[in-house]
């Protein structure tokens, strides 16, 4: 992996397939070097900027989840490999008997138990992966054929059409999609013609229907329409040479003529007529394989894929730039460095923003292709080339929970009182607590629960995680069961008494001072020695917070 060219940064290693004699059980190991080499590589890779995925599945090694059983062992089983690998996500490639759809399916609900379960493994997987690394999204990709995808136009049921009930519950958390456009028969594109791999047009029609969608089947759309993904989650799926794939390979030049007419930066190469478009923000492209490309003998020179995608995405006159997804503030160090995805170029410059204070960081840099910044905000970076500007903006978010606490409690019912943050759970890994007390921090309160409290009072309690503050404060009253003031003539004695409630039985305790006086009598009720002034009593409960009464 070491040596992998740099033109490729998503690198999806082949394959996780199932163990033990099954279906659904998923296991990895390293080819030809040790576990603890092979997490080493995995990290030099990621720390060069590159996503590494575990790609799941492939043509000779079928998965299927048939029972809720199975469902979570292949939970387990891959959640288990992201966390020993330290992956940034997984690729479904799900071949063969795999996924197979109903005809009384429909894409919106299907009835198939392995589509169903792998949705919900799906969701669980990334919702493990979130809570395992700093609430950090999963990345999720899908390599399907072109029959699982595209074919439902054609027909629905079996095969046909199978991923999209899949990819239709999992859109909004894909982050690419490269259906495989080789080892293909014919498919229909939206225009209603048949196109054939290898070809231009091929391409062009494959793409444009992920992107714009399509009924299913065209004849009646009895069980869509899909719906179209946004350019930028699609990837032109193709192998690296001839000898890649049992069909579909295509020349680089044809590649580039097609991508070209996708993105709007050429003429139509075919026959086949852009619908929509056109699609400069398509995302890149995928190739089986890495390991076919490095070969020289596998082109004419090695890595003649990635030559072509660099001069197609990274060259082209109208390139958009990346900085990726969001980030959070709370688990990166400052200064932080955003990478505009492409390297420094003739005729190219760079303009940096921040648009949380509106201002221009650098305007027109010809080097200026990173940026380090210093806080969290919101960032764009405009690429201009010979006069055609792209931009991407990024999100660097102060996203800590913010501690749910009650708005108030009364001391009075529970002593003594607990106070904790029903979401502690919710909190990244390394966010640290400290709790106060009316302003002044509790020593040796820093977990999200504090106990033991006697005293009313605001208990605020502060999480914090590198630059990410937030807080959350509880209103601690005393509010015991007020006595009845009492009024008698003077020379004569007045009958008090506490009106008590289901907060607050006792025992009461009667004083002549709020603190430190003498104890006068216990009970419910009370009677003073014979009164010549207004004077005040005061009465205090088991937990020596009290209330006054005037008699």
């Amino acid at each position: 992996m070491p040596d992998i060219d740099s033109r490729y940064n998503v690198i999806q290693i082949s394959f996780g397939t199932p163990i033990n004699g099954t279906d659904y059980e998923i296991g990895f190991t390293p080819d030809g070097i040790s576990q603890a080499t092979f997490i080493s590589q995995v990290q030099g890779l990621q720390a060069q900027g590159k996503k590494v995925l575990l790609s799941i599945g492939g043509a000779n090694d079928p998965v299927s989840l048939d029972t809720y059983a199975e469902r979570d062992v292949f939970v387990s089983s891959v959640t288990g490999l992201l966390n020993t690998y330290g992956f940034d996500g997984i690729d479904i490639d799900f071949e063969g008997s795999s996924l197979s759809v109903s005809s009384n399916s429909t894409i919106a609900s299907p009835v198939d138990s392995p589509i169903i379960y792998l949705i919900e493994a799906i969701k669980t997987i990334m919702a493990n992966y979130r809570a395992n690394n700093n609430n950090q999204k999963m990345l999720l990709t899908f390599a399907p054929e072109t029959a699982l995808v595209q074919g439902g136009m054609s027909q629905w049921g079996g095969l046909w059409g199978a991923y999209l009930p899949v990819l239709h519950a999992l859109r909004d958390s894909i982050d690419l999609l490269h259906v495989q456009l080789y080892n293909s028969g014919s498919m229909y594109g939206i225009d209603g013609g048949i196109y054939n791999q290898g070809t231009a047009d091929f391409i062009v029609a494959m793409c444009e229907a992920l992107i714009q969608g399509f009924d299913v089947p065209l004849s009646g759309n009895t069980a869509g329409p899909f719906q179209g993904f946004p350019e930028s989650k699609i990837a032109v799926g193709l192998p690296a040479c001839p000898s890649a794939a049992g069909g579909g390979f295509t020349p680089t030049a044809t590649v580039a003529a097609a991508i070209n007419y996708l993105r709007g930066q050429g003429p139509k190469p075919g026959s086949y007529t852009l619908a929509g478009g056109p699609y400069p923000d398509l995302a890149g492209m995928m190739t089986w394989s890495i390991n076919w490309d490095a070969l020289s003998t596998c082109n004419s020179t090695s890595y003649e894929f990635a030559a072509n995608f660099e001069d197609i995405f990274l060259a082209g006159p109208c390139w958009k730039p990346n900085l990726g997804p969001d980030v959070s503030a709370c688990d990166i160090s400052f200064p932080y460095t955003l990478d505009s995805g492409t390297p420094t170029n003739t005729n190219v410059t760079f303009t940096w923003k921040n648009l949380t204070t509106n201002q221009t960081l650098v305007s027109n840099s010809a080097t200026a292709n990173t940026w380090n910044i210093s806080a969290a905000g919101t960032y764009r970076v405009i690429r201009d080339s010979a006069g055609c500007s792209k931009s991407d903006d990024i999100a660097v978010l102060e996203d800590l929970p913010t501690p749910a606490l009650p708005a108030t409690e009364n001391i009075c019912a529970v002593v003594p009182l607990t106070l904790t943050a029903s979401n502690a759970g919710s909190f990244p890994s390394g966010a640290t607590f400290q709790w106060y007390q009316d302003g002044s921090p509790l020593t040796g309160e820093t977990s999200t629960t504090l106990t033991n409290i006697r005293v009313a009072g605001d208990y605020k309690l502060v999480a914090q995680k590198n630059i990410c503050t937030t807080e959350s404060t509880s209103a601690v009253s005393s509010a015991l069961p007020e006595p009845v003031d009492g009024c008698t003539t003077s020379g004569n004695a007045a009958q008090l008494a506490v009106r008590q409630t289901s907060s607050s039985t006792g025992p009461y305790t009667w004083y002549d001072s709020s603190t430190g006086g003498t104890a006068l009598g216990t009970g419910t009720t009370f009677t003073t020695p014979p009164l010549n002034a207004t004077t005040t009593y005061y009465v205090e409960d088991a937990s020596s917070i009290s209330t006054s009464t005037t008699g």
